[in-house]
């Protein structure tokens, strides 16, 4: 699946998980060009709660800008848990006046998690702060990041990397 140039919204796709233990798993895709100037973010918005989980396969994103979140934009909070495996990409994402030119994660509550596997790469995004992430764990949710790549980004006030 190739997703290209959207037009108006909160990302090109909107999850929002608010049932215990709703699963999906978004692989092999292509986000282009997903671009919206003014909203959360470019590609992809994810809301998961009550032990959801998402995982993201083989997964690249473009070129995706937007104002909070280049490419993705996730809350994770009471026991909610997203994986993005080591054959994902962000190449060239930016949000040019807000957090995370590739992603932006708030990640909440006992048991909450952002997983980014070893191999992750992260090319060429720009943000305001944080070029390639931008993360908030708090309340004993926890962020784990892998080996991963970040090359190449720059921020115009703090995170660059």
């Amino acid at each position: 699946m190739s997703i290209y140039e959207p037009g108006y919204g909160n990302g090109v796709v909107s999850i929002n998980y608010q049932y215990f233990d709703e699963q999906s798993i978004i692989s092999d895709c292509q986000f282009t060009r997903c671009a919206l100037d003014g909203n959360t973010c470019g590609a992809l918005s994810i809301q998961i709660s009550y032990n959801g989980q998402l995982s993201l396969i083989n997964t690249a994103f473009f070129q995706c800008k937007a104002q909070y979140a280049g490419a993705i934009y996730a809350y994770v909070t009471y026991g909610g848990k997203i994986i993005i495996d080591g054959d994902c990409s962000f190449i060239e994402c930016e949000s040019p006046n807000g957090n995370g030119g590739a992603i932006y994660s708030s990640v909440q509550d006992t048991n909450s998690q952002l997983i980014l596997n070893d191999g992750v790469k992260i090319y060429g995004c720009t943000g305001y702060t944080g070029s390639g992430i931008s993360l908030s764990c708090s309340n004993y949710g926890t962020c784990e990041i892998g080996d991963i790549e970040i090359k190449d980004c720059e921020a115009t006030y703090e995170g660059g990397g």
